[in-house]
């Protein structure tokens, strides 16, 4: 009898699904790092995301766009 295939590859799935959420999550935890770091630089604000934690090209292009938004020179 296969009665645990169904239940295990069902299980399998949810688990899949679980980490995929938890990815895209953390993926924007982190965009969001990079933007509230930017506005911080820009509005020369204390900030307790450092520079270092990012990679610097996108610190540079997020940097650049809020720039542009906020029209800082």
């Amino acid at each position: 009898m296969k009665s645990s295939d169904p239940a295990s590859s069902m299980t399998a799935r949810i688990n899949q699904i679980q980490g995929d959420i938890i990815e895209e999550q953390q993926k924007t935890r982190i965009s969001m790092n990079h933007m509230t770091h930017c506005t911080c630089s820009l509005m020369q604000l204390p900030c307790h995301f450092k520079e270092a934690d990012f990679p610097v090209v996108q610190y540079r292009k997020l940097a650049l766009l809020l720039k542009l938004i906020y029209n800082v020179p």
